[in-house]
């Protein structure tokens, strides 16, 4: 009876045995595919997102320092299965939509493309050079403009659609108060430039271009990179301190008065959105906005703002340190 029993028993054991070396193997070859998977391809990261925006539903991200724009109508997709617009963009950081069309810079290359949404792709209808680095662009639905800030000599160049249905130059304009432009925002009927060398430039563009008012902030924040505002706040992405000053943080600050920047009255968010990295453009899609971060950390964060309150802050996209492959990548596009 005792032998019987032992053959049952061991009969039982085997059982239990061979499904948990089952079990163990399944989790063994899943933990290896989930924690040990070889990211060997740039294109499964994003090294300095510069800016993110939309155009009829689909979402494009300018990806800086890997030299290519990326599209999808699914924001959370795996970055790996967004669509390719171009991996020849040579330093790209802006766009602007007016509905109909969406216009880019490629900075290093002194090139804007303009592009149209066709049967859910986006497709390149026209170039057009632009000299001294084009770096930003906006869309005025008060002219019907688009206007293209370039980095270097105050250079501001406005285009609108001619009679042919392509999109000219109309005008150039030349700031010879400003010394390096990385953006620019209209707001309340006027441009605010921010200049990586100090100061905040009010330019009345519906006017003559002439200069309103300049605010000179403080040394610590000079290296701005963007000036915004959203509600009753003003919201100023830093780079640096003034004159490229590396020793001082990058950071997001707030501030309810323009004037405040220059005293020191501002308050610093950059812990709210849990910045690593380099904030650098924010941008509005429908009722979120978006936040980028760029260099040693980055990403693409989502937002809302309710009654001046910063909510619902979600980071889409988020890598704390650079990759390898991304590393090798910059050094093709930007050779660095």
């Amino acid at each position: 009876m005792k032998n019987i029993k032992d053959s049952i028993f061991s009969k039982k054991m085997k059982k239990i045995v061979s499904f948990f070396l089952i079990v163990t193997a399944l989790f063994g070859i899943a933990f290896t595919i989930v924690f040990t998977k070889d990211y060997d391809d740039w294109r499964e990261f994003l090294y300095t997102p510069t800016i993110i925006s939309n155009l009829n539903g689909i979402y494009v991200i300018q990806d800086c320092w890997q030299g290519r724009i990326i599209y999808s109508k699914n924001l959370t997709k795996d970055l790996s299965k967004w669509k390719t617009l171009s991996e020849d963009v040579s330093s790209g950081h802006s766009m602007a939509s007016n509905g109909d069309v969406l216009v880019l810079d490629n900075s290093n290359a002194d090139l804007i493309y303009i592009c149209c949404e066709l049967n859910g792709d986006l497709v390149k209808i026209q170039d057009i050079s632009i000299a001294n680095r084009p770096h930003f662009v906006l869309w005025d639905d008060n002219t019907e403009m688009f206007y293209v800030f370039s980095s270097y000599y105050g250079q501001i160049t406005v285009l609108a659609l001619s009679d042919d249905n392509k999109y000219s130059i109309v005008n150039t304009i030349f700031l010879d108060n400003i010394v390096y432009m990385r953006s620019a925002s209209i707001i309340e009927g006027y441009l605010y430039i921010p200049d990586a060398f100090g100061s905040i430039h009010k330019i009345d563009y519906l006017n003559g271009f002439d200069e309103i008012d300049s605010y000179i902030v403080d040394d610590e924040i000079g290296g701005m990179n963007q000036i915004t505002k959203i509600q009753d706040y003003y919201y100023l992405t830093i780079y640096s301190g003034s004159n490229f000053d590396l020793s001082q943080p990058s950071r997001i600050i707030r501030a309810q008065n323009i004037t405040d920047f220059t005293t020191g009255q501002y308050e610093d968010i950059t812990n709210t959105f849990d910045i690593k990295g380099t904030p650098y453009f924010i941008s509005e899609i429908g009722n979120d906005f978006f936040l980028t971060q760029i260099d040693k950390a980055n990403g693409v964060c989502k937002f809302n703002v309710v009654d001046n309150e910063i909510k619902n802050v979600k980071w889409i996209f988020r890598w704390d340190i650079v990759s390898q492959p991304s590393q090798e990548r910059k050094k093709n596009v930007v050779g660095e």
